[in-house]
């Protein structure tokens, strides 16, 4: 299972760079002079760094590859760098983490960074508690959604339990920042035949605004009060590329300020789907594919979809391959290319995977336009390429990216990690290899 989550779950691949003396200077060794023989230009970059789930990382180090010195990112994730030769390339480590993310050939002046692999602040914990009312009070199949600025997901635990006036919830909420957060409480009720069959319809539907909620503290008397809800169809037909087979078909709503509940999953293999979807002010629906074949996958993320959307198209692309090195090479070393297939319209996020099933994750990301890269030299963050270790590697296409520069126009990758835009997300299947005794 590791294989198949690169990016699904942001724990991809463990990864180090080997021992080697630094260039002094903030020059990219790799990047050398501008057309024509005219020197680079040297820039004034100033930044924000997020996680994937746009949350700001504080204290993380930002280092121009070639420097020898990072600097450091203040508590809103903001940093400025000054005598950058573009392009450059950029690697940010959280503190404390051994997860590196590396951008490659930037030239951006204005740049949003997001680190993959490590959330950026703990989660806080509260719990809501209330009855609800309205709907079909007999049956315990409910959605509770507390969403706020900071909550990025549904509840992570949600009990309802049924008395003889209603049922009543309580549901354990997380999220980042503050230690109280504010948003707005939903209810939803789905009709279903079994407990894991896909809704039929809706029969409820209610809000409770203005629910402040504090760390480690119950908020009880949360009462929601649902009313109908009306209908519609959501429909579509699906193309796989050859080989593929479809393993779900994922339906979220979207609601306000930026939260998303899972309406179901949907694990049949057809290619065709009709969805019954309620209707609620201001909410839209996301919709996910992913299909596999031989330890690739290859999803479509539709963000933004009006409940009535019929007859929608959506064409799932073939997932990068390895090309070289070969599954279970040896003396693999820093100036060994890893290669892979072309993806249209895409970045490349390598992902190389220290085998270390035990202890702490060893891991880098390295985000590319090109269809290949070597290790780079993390050496002045603290992190060394070990001889004779066994590693694995697998690449995930971005897409739709022109550029690394695209990529870090705003929070584009977090934004296409959390489904809230439109794009593909498409992974390979991994290969091995080993390190040469000095790599």
């Amino acid at each position: 299972m590791k294989r198949m989550s690169l990016l699904w779950c942001c724990c991809a691949v463990l990864l180090a760079a080997c021992p080697e003396s630094g260039n002094s200077g903030p020059m990219n060794p790799d990047a050398g002079s501008g057309d024509g023989g005219t020197p680079p230009t040297s820039l004034s970059v100033s930044g924000t760094l997020v996680d994937t789930q746009g949350n700001p990382v504080p204290n993380a180090s930002v280092l121009v590859l070639g420097s020898k010195t990072p600097t450091v990112t203040n508590s809103s994730g903001a940093f400025s760098l000054t005598g950058v030769k573009a392009p450059y390339d950029i690697a940010i480590l959280a503190n404390g983490s051994r997860i590196a993310t590396v951008y490659k050939g930037l030239s951006r002046q204005d740049i949003t960074l997001t680190l993959l692999g490590t959330l950026a602040l703990t989660p806080r914990t509260g719990t809501l508690e209330g009855s609800l009312s309205g709907g079909e009070t007999t049956t315990a199949d409910h959605i509770v959604l507390f969403a706020s600025p900071e909550v990025r997901a549904v509840p992570s635990k949600l009990f309802i339990t049924i008395t003889s006036s209603g049922p009543t919830y309580s549901a354990q909420v997380q999220w980042a920042g503050p230690a109280v957060t504010t948003g707005t409480l939903y209810s939803l009720q789905p009709v279903r035949t079994t407990p894991t069959a896909i809704p039929s319809r809706y029969t409820g539907f209610g809000r409770r605004e203005n629910v402040s909620l504090g760390d480690g503290a119950t908020a009880s008397g949360q009462d929601i009060l649902m009313s109908s809800v009306t209908h519609s169809t959501f429909s579509g037909t699906i193309t796989l590329p050859s080989g593929y087979t479809l393993e779900s078909k994922e339906l979220s709503l979207a609601l306000p300020p930026d939260s998303q509940v899972r309406l179901f999953s949907d694990s049949s293999s057809g290619t065709t789907f009709s969805y019954a979807v309620p209707v609620i002010p201001q909410a839209r629906l996301s919709l996910v594919l992913k299909a596999l074949r031989e330890g690739a996958s290859s999803s479509v993320v539709k963000a933004g979809l009006a409940p009535d959307t019929s007859s929608v198209t959506l064409s799932l692309p073939e997932a990068p391959r390895p090309l070289s090195p070969a599954d279970q090479t040896t003396n693999v070393t820093r100036t060994t290319p890893l290669s892979w297939t072309a993806y249209s319209e895409a970045v490349f996020l390598l992902g190389v995977d220290k085998s270390n099933p035990t202890g702490t994750p060893y891991r880098i990301y390295i985000v590319t336009s090109e269809q290949s890269a070597t290790i780079p030299d993390l050496s002045a963050l603290g992190m060394s390429l070990q001889g004779n270790t066994a590693f694995s590697w697998g690449v995930t296409a971005l897409a739709p990216l022109a550029s690394t520069d695209d990529a870090v126009t705003g929070p584009r990758v977090s934004e296409l990690l959390r489904h809230r835009i439109d794009g593909a997300i498409s992974s390979s299947a991994w290969r091995d290899f080993t390190t040469a005794a000095s790599p």
